[in-house]
């Protein structure tokens, strides 16, 4: 998945850069938006909850919550020191492709300066990496299985949602959001990795507040 991801990022970069088919689709879609007009209808508050599983003030608010219950949970730092690394992997990622790439987004006024920074959708990069990230920790942490399905869920449904609610709203390309998902998909993994339980165990012992204890289960299985 990863390779498979690597190589459409890739692809889709050139093609937006260069121009090609797929930027043709984007215009597109973008046109059916603007004839749908549903930014300027009553509809709009309902679309745009369903860009907030991707929106980085309500993302960092609520999954900080739900690393503070982790961390308590398992009196270690492995669950919060996973979400800041996944929290400044997506801000260095995420930025350093909008540098690279030069790209005002659909909804920007014509004829007026804008932002050049919309590939790729940080939104959508949010919502698999922090919601994947969070519901991998949970199952680790084995906590109330409430909690485990619903991020589970969230980290499904979370990047679907924002795609939906942005597209129907014209606030990115279809290729931004294409470009978000394989980053997510990159980026996962990584917080995901061994290391950083080698890591907070390390931290745990120069903590001993937060030291694992018996009422804090912890397993140590991944995912496959």
């Amino acid at each position: 998945m990863v390779g498979l991801a690597s190589v459409v990022l890739v692809l889709t970069t050139v093609a937006v850069v260069r121009g090609s088919v797929l930027v043709h689709i984007d215009d597109a879609v973008s046109d059916r938006m603007k004839d749908w007009n549903l930014r300027n209808s009553w509809a709009k508050p309902f679309i745009y909850a369903l860009t907030l599983p991707g929106q980085r003030g309500t993302v960092l608010v609520v999954s900080g919550l739900v690393v503070g219950y982790l961390w308590w949970r398992t009196r270690s730092v492995e669950s919060l020191l996973r979400w800041l690394i996944a929290v400044v992997m997506v801000a260095a990622v995420v930025y350093a492709f909008k540098e690279l790439v030069v790209r005002v987004a659909p909804s920007a006024p014509p004829g007026k300066p804008a932002p050049a920074n919309s590939y790729p959708s940080g939104h959508v990069v949010n919502a698999v990496v922090i919601w994947g990230t969070l519901a991998w920790c949970a199952a680790r942490a084995q906590v109330a299985h409430w909690l485990q399905h619903t991020l589970r869920i969230l980290a499904i449904l979370g990047p679907i949602a924002v795609i939906v609610g942005m597209t129907l709203l014209d606030y990115h390309w279809a290729t931004d959001f294409l470009a978000g998902l394989c980053i997510g998909v990159i980026l996962l993994p990584l917080t995901e990795a061994s290391w950083w339980t080698t890591l907070a165990t390390r931290l745990d012992r120069r903590w001993p507040g937060h030291r694992p204890s018996a009422d804090a289960p912890l397993v140590t299985t991944s995912r496959s």
